[in-house]
């Protein structure tokens, strides 16, 4: 099967020496549809056998060049594949990350709280296509597992703080992994995870125990990023990513979401530096990410759910500080896109060209992919 051919405007080579943000023309990208309508059915053949979406919570354009100027780092891989812009906005204006991450998941746009829902309606997620096509799913977070990115990607509930309606219906989801930050309250489901034939563990050694279960539940502590001071030794968001690939690894491919959650948490309180050493260990899985995509078997979406913090773009390290941040709130920032291997037309989704394209464009993509169409 032919890709379709995705033309977006490549940005900030040689980042380092000149840091300057390019004007950038917002890129055509693919269209919503009703994902509800389409027929679950894999086609005999895809042109990828998985796909990972990676979402940095929070994550603007300024979130990653800050950190590369601060860091040192050479230009990352992804910054030369192919690279657009997203709208976030939600029903209710400017989004959560349960909205976010629904219409990510979904391809639809709710109001703010709801978890992959709209009006008391449970709307077919991605990971739920996979499912149909007998590619294994799994999510990935540094989040607890009833985080609204999570949960928009595993569950279905008309609130984010509705947890025990998120909890029993990722009990029933049938993912196969579910990974992220221990919870005592959430570690009250095991039974639940358990009477569904689920391996359910709450140590990192317990997970490497656990390679061969047929569904495995993961709460593990100390997951932190070794770019914060004293968090050198802790679980890094590089391990899980990697042992979640590792896990899901099968002749009919997956479906992965995986998601650095506190690059939004820093930034709600202007934490410059530990929201930094988040995108860092965000920017270590991707790398791993495009090594393990090179064989081009897998394609891959990085992008954020939303931008937190109205952050502004140091010209020289010495101007990273915490007043570079100008709201303690999401923004409406358009953010990053990033594709790997995957290519196509954007105006085949539906968007004209220069339109800056909906964050529910991602879900159309993934979906387009699992079912061959």
């Amino acid at each position: 099967m032919k890709k379709r051919e995705f033309t977006m405007k490549k940005l900030f080579r040689g980042i380092l020496g000149i840091l300057t943000l390019l004007a950038c023309t917002s890129c055509s990208l693919f269209a919503c549809s009703d994902a509800n309508s389409s027929s679950a059915t894999p086609a005999p053949e895809r042109d990828f056998k998985n796909v990972i979406v990676v979402i940095g919570d929070g994550m603007g354009k300024n979130h990653l060049l800050n950190t590369i100027l601060y860091y040192d780092l050479e230009t990352p891989a992804f910054f030369a594949n192919q690279e657009g812009y997203i709208n976030t906005d939600s029903l209710s204006g400017t989004t959560d990350s349960a909205a976010g991450g629904t219409a990510l998941a979904t391809g639809k746009k709710v109001n703010n709280g709801s978890v992959a829902q709209h009006e008391g309606v449970n709307l077919q997620q991605i990971t739920e296509i996979a499912k149909a096509a007998n590619m294994k799913t799994g999510v990935v977070t540094t989040d607890t597992l009833d985080g609204a990115t999570p949960a928009a990607f595993s569950a279905h509930a008309p609130d984010r703080g509705s947890t025990s309606k998120i909890v029993n219906t990722q009990v029933k989801s049938g993912m196969d992994l579910l990974l992220g930050r221990h919870s005592g309250a959430y570690a009250f489901y095991g039974k639940d995870f358990r009477a569904q034939q689920y391996v359910f563990v709450e140590t990192k050694d317990a997970l490497f125990a656990s390679k061969t279960a047929n569904k495995l539940v993961g709460l593990i502590r100390n997951v932190d990023s070794q770019y914060r001071v004293g968090c050198e030794e802790e679980f890094q968001l590089k391990d899980m990513a990697k042992f979640a690939v590792e896990y899901l690894e099968n002749d009919n491919g997956f479906f992965l979401m995986i998601e650095g959650a506190y690059i939004d948490k820093y930034s709600h309180s202007s934490r410059i530096y530990d929201a930094m050493a988040e995108t860092r260990s965000l920017i270590d899985v991707i790398a791993y990410l495009y090594e393990y995509a090179a064989d081009g078997e897998t394609a891959i979406f990085i992008t954020a759910d939303h931008e937190t913090g109205g952050l502004q773009l140091a010209q020289t390290k010495d101007e990273i500080g915490t007043q570079l941040y100008t709201t303690g709130d999401h923004t409406s920032t358009p953010v990053p896109l990033f594709v790997k291997n995957y290519v196509f037309d954007a105006t085949s989704f539906g968007y004209a060209e220069g339109v800056t394209p909906e964050n529910t464009v991602v879900f159309e993509a993934c979906k387009s992919i699992i079912q061959g169409n």
